[in-house]
């Protein structure tokens, strides 16, 4: 194993948005500004927007992991893209998730806390591993605009004839790419599990999957979709259990 994301572990959240960080920033000299453009470019197309600036407009490019407001809230990656001619700034917004469920609360602190009035401000749900099967259910809520992994891999793999042989972004997309993969071969890996090789730990962990939460979570989303009415099923996360039900069985009363 010498991928840095495996050794470290793709499941935390540091691990992605330290690989933007490093990207981004223009500190970071291994990449240029041109690169850092075309990724933040990308970004804006899935909100589908374009950039208020161009390349040559850009300053400086700094980005701050784990931003707080005091212990009101914590925000998993904020960038700050300072312009040159004018005193204002462009602020990229993200909240990243791997293997848990987004709260809406969060999003809506999120969005209610980081105002910067007079600068443009665009938030971001990276939904990086399992959380990806919640792309439908909070796209657009609160104002965040949904990037799943396999999104992330295209943006970074548009560009790799161009990006220099750089290892921490050949390891990070090579990481997305097999998360990916592991999502979408679920089902056959289910079918050629062994007699009474349901529950073994080590079968799943042979194909790299996190156990047991986000390989339920792979597993109901396949399930979701061969389903008659497959909008009305939710997947949740129980107390001990991941959880798939009905949602017009819960009746209020």
């Amino acid at each position: 194993m010498s991928n840095f994301v495996d050794i470290v572990g793709f499941q935390l959240e540091k691990v992605h948005t330290g690989v933007l960080k490093w990207f981004l920033e223009t500190e970071t000299k291994e990449t240029t500004i041109t690169e850092k453009y075309n990724v933040i470019e990308s970004l804006y197309k899935y909100k589908s927007k374009k950039p208020a600036f161009k390349e040559q407009d850009i300053d400086s490019i700094s980005c701050i992991p784990e931003w707080s407001c005091g212990r009101k809230i914590r925000i998993d990656l904020v960038i700050e893209i300072k312009l040159k001619q004018v005193s204002k700034s462009v602020w990229l917004v993200f909240e990243v998730k791997t293997d848990s469920i987004p709260y809406e609360k969060q999003l809506e602190n999120t969005r209610d806390t980081f105002i910067k009035p007079g600068d443009d401000v665009e938030y971001f749900l990276l939904l990086v591993g399992t959380s990806m099967i919640f792309e439908r259910k909070f796209d657009g809520r609160y104002d965040f605009k949904t990037i799943t992994n396999q999104e992330l891999f295209d943006i970074f793999n548009c560009f790799k004839n161009s990006f220099k042989p750089l290892t921490i972004v050949i390891d990070w997309t090579d990481a997305l790419r097999r998360e990916i993969s592991r999502f979408n071969n679920v089902e056959a890996n289910l079918k050629n599990v062994p007699d009474g090789n349901l529950y073994n730990r080590a079968y799943w962990e042979g194909y790299g999957y996190r156990c047991w939460f986000p390989l339920f979570f792979c597993i109901y989303e396949k399930l979701r979709k061969n389903l008659d009415f497959p909008g009305d099923w939710e997947i949740e996360s129980g107390s001990n259990n991941p959880v798939m039900n009905w949602k017009k069985s819960w009746l209020d009363i």
